[in-house]
């Protein structure tokens, strides 16, 4: 009996010392943790370093553009897609959507000329005053300067968007869609810029010859359609025709005007209008 109450003792000592050691683990560690959290406190709002880079951070803006971009077409026969031109489909596309990659290109420059600023102002930083701070703020240093790279490293900006990927994609499926065929071209950021320096060129130069146009059209007076009847006998200098064999006369330009001809006597003529539709804008 007596051997039963004492074994009995022991096992609530042993259980006491378990709780009792489980309790002071646990406000050790309370108190550690209170301990660490007040560090990471004091040196969020001490360290100068920490300050600066908050500084430089606000006044750096990064701008929001997409890496990846894929344009696909598709193609209606095997024929088609073997003789489809990726550049030019690319050149095409940056033709019609000029300030969408206008917008693209403004935004990776913008990205470079502020990282590399980025990078420089965080060169400047002064990381010799940490130990002092520390000092000042009762952490030892090692601690200090170590959760301040903890922060530094977090609170450091993401790196900006400066080079992209843009897939031009050409697809075929046969009519029983057995088979799916695809070739890809990959452009990057510098191809971007020089597809889109000739696009604007191309643009330009269909600008110029528009004007040009405009002008040379501009210049058929009546006074000059008049000459040019007269000249050639109010006939078609093609089939002969005249208004008395119920066609319409028209002036027409030898080497068309969108072909760089120029609206001078000795580049028009006299055509009906049958001989005239028949030859458009061709040359002959």
């Amino acid at each position: 009996m007596q051997c039963g109450i004492r074994i009995f003792m022991n096992n609530i000592e042993k259980y006491v010392l378990g709780v009792v050691l489980i309790v002071l683990t646990l406000i050790a560690f309370a108190v550690c943790f209170f301990v660490i959290r007040s560090f990471f406190e004091k040196v969020k709002k001490s360290s100068c370093v920490l300050s600066a880079l908050e500084t430089i951070n606000s006044k750096t803006k990064y701008k929001k553009v997409e890496s990846n971009y894929l344009y696909s077409y598709p193609c209606v026969s095997r024929a088609e897609f073997n003789r489809f031109d990726l550049d030019k489909y690319f050149l095409e596309i940056i033709g019609g959507n000029e300030k969408e990659f206008l917008k693209i290109i403004k935004a990776i420059e913008s990205n470079k000329k502020e990282k590399a600023k980025y990078k420089r102002l965080l060169s400047k930083i002064d990381f010799s005053k940490s130990e002092e701070i520390s000092r000042s703020v009762k952490i030892p240093h090692c601690f200090y300067r170590q959760i301040e790279k903890i922060y530094y490293r977090k609170m450091l900006l993401k790196e900006p968007i400066t080079e992209i990927e843009i897939i031009c994609r050409k697809e075929y499926t046969t009519p029983a869609r057995r088979v799916h065929t695809w070739a890809d071209a990959t452009y990057a950021y510098k191809d971007l810029v020089r597809f889109y320096e000739e696009a604007l060129r191309i643009k330009e130069e269909r600008e110029v010859r528009s004007r040009q146009i405009e002008y040379e059209r501009s210049l058929m007076t009546s006074s000059l359609r008049y000459e040019i009847l007269r000249r050639d006998n109010f006939r078609c200098q093609i089939c002969g025709s005249s208004v008395q064999d119920g066609v319409k006369l028209h002036i027409d330009h030898i080497i068309p005007v969108s072909k760089g001809g120029h609206t001078v006597p000795n580049n028009l003529r006299v055509l009906c209008d049958r001989c005239n539709f028949g030859k458009s804008d061709k040359l002959e």
